[in-house]
C-alpha cells in the first residue's frame, strides 16, 4: 500500500490570502464559511478534476498536491464554485427526495461530461460498499472500457469521501481519498486491506452512507491486428539498430563496459552474424526471445531501460517504418496515457527531453516494449516454439504415422466447453482460455510452465456461441474454419489421444501428466496455416510396485502444422521432443530411453 501527502487544510487563512484577488469570493462570504466548516465535498470534486485533467495523462498520484499548488488561485475559486453549486441546487431541490436527480444536477453543473449512473444505499453492518466492490471489480475487468469514481456521503452529515477504481498497466488499483487525511492507494491483491480500512473509516462516523458512481470513459484508439511489415524490412531495421548501437558504444571508448551494455552488444553481434534472408526465421526468433527476456527483466527492475540502449534505438526505427506506426498514440497502450505519438515519445526519451518524471517515462517505455512485442507476435514469420523445442529425429515413416494421427484427432465440442475453465490455451502467445469475455492474458513464458498458473476469470461453462465470439475477439483471428477446428479439439481428449506416444505399459512404466499444468500452443504462421504444439507436464511415475512424484517434471512436446480450408484439411508436419527449459535429470534420461526403444519398434 502506498501513502501520499494530504492536501493543505482549507481554512480561513488560506482563503483570506486570496480574498482580494478573487472577485467571486467577495460575494460569497456565506459559501466561504460553509467551505471552511466542511470542505470535503469540494475537495472530492477537486480530486475528480485532478483525475480527469492530470492523472489520466501522467498516472502519478503524488502530483495531486502539486496540481493544486501550481494553480492555487484557480482551484480555490473552483472549490468555492463546488460549494456554491451544491448549496444552490440543494436549496432549489430541498423537497426532492430523489438523490440521483439531486446529485446529478450538482455534478452536471461542475462536470458536464460526467453523469452519476448509479446510487447505492449502504449500512455500516450490512450491504456495505466493500461488499459491492467485488462485483464492481469483476465488471471492470470484464468490460475494461472505463474507470469508476465514487462519491461516498455519510447520510447524517456532510462528510464526503472518494473511491477511485481503475485498471492501469493491466492491474486493478483502488484509491481511497479521505479529505481530512489524504490519499491511500491499494493494489488489486490488497483488496481485503482496502475493505478493512474503508469499513473502519465509515464506522467512525456511525452513520449509514450512500455511494454515487460515475463511469469515466477514456478514448482508446482501435488497435490494428498486425502492422504490415515485410520480413526483409524488419530484418533491415534490426541490422541498422544493431550497427547504430555498436557504433555509439565504440565511440564512447569505455574503459569498463557495464554488464547490461555487454549483453546488448552480444545481441547485436549475434544478429550481425546471421544471414539476413527473408525466408530464414532464425534472426527473428533470436530477437523475439531476447525481447521476451528483456520483458521479464523489466518486471523486476525498470533500470534495465535507459535512454541510449539498443532497445530504444530499435523502437524508434520500428515506429518509423510505416505511416500507421508513426501515427500510433500512447493511449493505445493504456487509457491513462495521453495522445502523444509513440514515436515522438521515444525520440524525446532517447534525447532525455520527456516532460514527465524519469520513473514514469521508464514505465511508459516498458509498456511500449510489451506493446511492440505483442505486435511482433502477429507477424506471419513468427514461429515461437522452434527455439524452445529440442526435437527428436524422426524418419519419414514416423512423421507420416504422426500426420495420420493428426488427421484422426477426436472431436468433441461439449468436452471443449466443459474443459475451458481449466485448460491452458495460448494463441500467438496470448493466453485465451479460462475466460470467454474476449480478453486475454499475456503468455507467462516457457520457463514458467508448471510454476505459474494463469488466474481463472470465468468459472462457469461457456456456450458454443460465447466461445466462438471469444475466439474472434481475443485472437484477432477471423478464420471461421480455424475457430471451428479449435472448438472441436481443444480439450483433454487431445492429450489423452497422443498419450499413446509415451505409453510404456509393456515395460511396466506409466508416466502420468498433470492436465492443469499442461499447455496447448497455437500459432498462425500464414493464411490458413497454423502451428499447434502440445506440452505435457509429466510429474508422476507409476510402476507395478510403486507410484511417486518425479523430482523434476518432464516437458514432452508434440508439434504439428495444419492447413485449414473450406473444403480440405491437411496435416503438413509432425515432430516430438522436449522443452529446452526442462531439467534433464536421471528420470528424464529413463523416459528418453523408453521413448527411443518404442520408436525403434515403430520404425
Amino acid at each position: 500500500m502506498v501513502f501520499f501527502q494530504s492536501m493543505p487544510r482549507i481554512n480561513k487563512n488560506l482563503i483570506k490570502k486570496h480574498i482580494l484577488t478573487l472577485e467571486p469570493i467577495k460575494n460569497s462570504k456565506g459559501i466561504v464559511d460553509e467551505l471552511v466548516k466542511n470542505s470535503s465535498f469540494a475537495l472530492v470534486c477537486l480530486f475528480l478534476k485532478f483525475v480527469k485533467e492530470d492523472y489520466f495523462t501522467y498516472g502519478e498520484l503524488s502530483s495531486f498536491k502539486m496540481f493544486f499548488e501550481e494553480k492555487r488561485l484557480d482551484y480555490i475559486n473552483f472549490l468555492i464554485k463546488c460549494q456554491e453549486t451544491k448549496h444552490n441546487i440543494q436549496y432549489c431541490l430541498s423537497n426532492q427526495e430523489d438523490l440521483l436527480l439531486k446529485y446529478n444536477s450538482i455534478i452536471g453543473q461542475l462536470f458536464p461530461d460526467y453523469i452519476i449512473d448509479s446510487v447505492f444505499e449502504h449500512e455500516i453492518e450490512s450491504n456495505k460498499f466493500s461488499t459491492l466492490l467485488d462485483r464492481e471489480i469483476a465488471q471492470l475487468i470484464q468490460e475494461n472500457k472505463y474507470s469508476k469514481f465514487y462519491f461516498i456521503k455519510e447520510n447524517c452529515s456532510e462528510n464526503f469521501y472518494a473511491v477511485f477504481l481503475y485498471n492501469q498497466y493491466q492491474k486493478i488499483n483502488i484509491i481511497l481519498y479521505n479529505p481530512r487525511i489524504g490519499l491511500k492507494k491499494f493494489l488489486g491483491n490488497e483488496l481485503d486491506l482496502f475493505k478493512e480500512t474503508f469499513d473502519k473509516l465509515l464506522k467512525k462516523g456511525k452513520n449509514n452512507y450512500t455511494s454515487f458512481r460515475i463511469k469515466i470513459y477514456k478514448e482508446v484508439l482501435e488497435e490494428k491486428t498486425a502492422p504490415c511489415i515485410e520480413a526483409q524490412a524488419f530484418y533491415e531495421i534490426l541490422q541498422n539498430s544493431a550497427n547504430k548501437f555498436t557504433q555509439f558504444i565504440n565511440d564512447k571508448n569505455y574503459i569498463h563496459i557495464a554488464n547490461h551494455i555487454k549483453d546488448e552488444l552480444a545481441i547485436c553481434e549475434s544478429m550481425n552474424k546471421v544471414c539476413y534472408n527473408a525466408k530464414d526465421p532464425t534472426i527473428f526468433n533470436i530477437f523475439i526471445n531476447k525481447k521476451c527476456e528483456l520483458i521479464h527483466k523489466i518486471k523486476n527492475n525498470l533500470d534495465v531501460i535507459y535512454e541510449k540502449s539498443f532497445w530504444i534505438i530499435f523502437l524508434i526505427h520500428f515506429y518509423s517504418l510505416t505511416p500507421e506506426l508513426k501515427e500510433e498514440k500512447l493511449c493505445n497502450l493504456d487509457s491513462f496515457l495521453g495522445k502523444e505519438k509513440i514515436y515522438d515519445f521515444l525520440v524525446n526519451f532517447y534525447n532525455k527531453k520527456c516532460s514527465i518524471s524519469h520513473y514514469q517515462s521508464k514505465k511508459i517505455t516498458c509498456l511500449i516494449i510489451i506493446h511492440t512485442y505483442k505486435k511482433m507476435l502477429l507477424f506471419s514469420y513468427r514461429i515461437p516454439y522452434f527455439l524452445n523445442l529440442v526435437s527428436i529425429q524422426l524418419n519419414y515413416n514416423q512423421i507420416e504415422e504422426g500426420k495420420k494421427l493428426v488427421r484422426s484427432i477426436p472431436k468433441n465440442i461439449d468436452k471443449t466447453l466443459s474443459n475451458w475453465h481449466k485448460i491452458n490455451i495460448i494463441f500467438n502467445e496470448r493466453h485465451i482460455s479460462k475466460r470467454f469475455n474476449g480478453t486475454f492474458q499475456s503468455m507467462i513464458g516457457f520457463e514458467n510452465i508448471g510454476r505459474v498458473q494463469i488466474p481463472l476469470i470465468a468459472k462457469k461453462m461457456p456456450t458454443i456461441q460465447q466461445l466462438e465470439n471469444h475466439f474472434l475477439t481475443s485472437t484477432n483471428c477471423n478464420d471461421l474454419n480455424f475457430i471451428k477446428y479449435c472448438t472441436e479439439i481443444l480439450n483433454q481428449n487431445i492429450f489423452e489421444y497422443f498419450k499413446r506416444l509415451f505409453d510404456f505399459s509393456k515395460d511396466g512404466f506409466q508416466y502420468l501428466y498433470n492436465f492443469p499444468f499442461s499447455n496447448i500452443f497455437l500459432q498462425k504462421s500464414c493464411p490458413n496455416l497454423y502451428d499447434i504444439a502440445l506440452v505435457y507436464y509429466i510429474d508422476e511415475l507409476k510402476t507395478r510396485d510403486d507410484q511417486k512424484k518425479l523430482l523434476h517434471p518432464i516437458f514432452f512436446t508434440i508439434a504439428f502444422a495444419v492447413e485449414l480450408k473450406e473444403d480440405s484439411f491437411q496435416a503438413l508436419n509432425f515432430q516430438t521432443g522436449f522443452l529446452n527449459t526442462m531439467i534433464f535429470s536421471d528420470e528424464c534420461e529413463k523416459f528418453q530411453e523408453l521413448l527411443r526403444r518404442k520408436m525403434l519398434e515403430n520404425k
